[in-house]
């Protein structure tokens, strides 16, 4: 009988245990989450506030294309594409990587557009006017989930920080006509 008392008391001191980590994972989680939300809403208020200081600037044009039996432009692979959407974009980040899809090599600059939202997009098409960015491929949102600002210079600071810190460059160079 000792026995059985002492295997439910040892029992019992291990569900206390489970329930307690469990209890630490859930706040963990909830935390965790809470920290994403404000990490959102922060970036698309700087992402806002940029457009409303660099309106008055020179812009670019993001064209994304899609492919159409009867489209005007002719693309990747001798492909006919049509124009999907159109927007007035400034430059954040230039750099080439690799689409996450295709594995291929393409100019890849990271663009605020003017709906206040920043992707890295993988130039597919030739333009032949300055500042004018034409792409089939799908763009990646910036962001903890999508396209990282991050090319080593953070300094341990978060891609919020990182996001604000290019927005502010952003706006310097257009603001000096560079």
């Amino acid at each position: 009988m000792v026995t059985d008392i002492l295997t439910v008391m040892g029992l019992d001191d291990a569900i206390d245990a489970a329930r307690r980590r469990a209890e630490f994972m859930d706040i963990q989680q909830r935390q965790e989450a809470d920290r994403q939300d404000r990490e959102r809403k922060e970036a698309a208020e700087l992402l806002a506030e940029a457009v409303r200081r660099l309106a008055p600037y020179g812009s670019g044009t993001y064209a994304r294309m899609r492919r159409s039996a009867f489209g005007r432009y002719r693309g990747p692979g001798g492909h006919r594409y049509t124009e999907a959407q159109r927007q007035r974009c400034w430059l954040l980040v230039s750099r080439e990587s690799t689409h996450p899809q295709t594995g291929q090599w393409y100019d890849s600059p990271i663009l605020l557009l003017e709906n206040a939202t920043a992707v890295q997009v993988w130039l597919d098409f030739q333009s032949t006017e300055p500042d004018q960015y034409i792409s089939s491929l799908e763009p990646m949102a910036v962001g903890r989930d999508g396209a990282f600002l991050t090319l080593g210079e953070t300094n341990g600071k978060g891609w919020v920080d990182e996001l604000k810190d290019r927005l502010a460059r952003a706006v310097v160079r257009y603001e000096r006509g560079q």
